[in-house]
């Protein structure tokens, strides 16, 4: 975890060949992966809505939510910011 932290993405909905089509095409180079909607992914996470992100502290607690096109960036800079010192 050389940046301090990971990425993992998770799809509901498409075929893996279209999430495998869409990763190829937007050049993703984090964990994708899916599952259906009632998967424990989804309901230990509670995501109600399309996308939904989380961002989780190394403690395990979530630290920022957002739904829709959200913009965790300064969210994102602050933990960066604790992890490199």
């Amino acid at each position: 975890m050389p940046a301090g932290f990971e990425i993992l993405g998770v799809d509901a909905g498409d075929s893996e060949e279209r999430l495998r089509s869409f990763v190829t095409e937007k050049k993703l180079t984090w964990v994708q992966t899916r599952e259906e909607e009632s998967g424990p992914i989804h309901r230990l996470y509670r995501v109600q809505a399309w996308p939904t992100y989380f961002l989780i502290g190394r403690d395990g607690m979530i630290v920022a939510t957002g739904m829709g096109p959200s913009n965790l960036l300064p969210e994102t800079e602050k933990l960066l910011r604790t992890v490199v010192k």
